[in-house]
């Protein structure tokens, strides 16, 4: 079993009932985090060496990307009959990082001189 079959069945065993909460709670618990925490630490490295301006802006996307690619391989895995297919489980994972998006940019501002 690969890692990927590991985290959902891990996430299958530790979710409530209703699957668009389950989307939602994942998609911020694991996904976006990753991408804010990875976004967070390439702006901490590179502040050690430059001076944080506007090219940083594209950072601020790192947790929609990481919690859409996740989103995208459920959906293909389910697609092979593990699962159910649906649209709104694309959205509800990804809608999460939205908020931290927000602060990523409150962040990068905060850090400009």
């Amino acid at each position: 079993m690969n890692l990927q079959e590991r985290i959902i069945k891990y996430q299958t065993e530790n979710t409530p009932a209703p699957d668009k909460l389950a989307h939602y709670y994942w998609g911020n618990k694991w996904w976006a985090f990753l991408g804010s925490a990875t976004a967070i630490l390439i702006l901490a490295t590179l502040k050690l060496f430059l001076t944080v301006n506007y090219w940083f802006i594209p950072l601020i996307f790192l947790p929609y990307i990481t919690a859409l690619l996740a989103a995208k391989s459920k959906e293909k895995r389910d697609s092979t009959g593990l699962g159910t297919v649906e649209k709104l489980d694309v959205k509800y994972t990804v809608s999460p990082s939205y908020l931290q998006c927000f602060f990523l940019l409150v962040i990068i501002f905060s850090s400009m001189p």
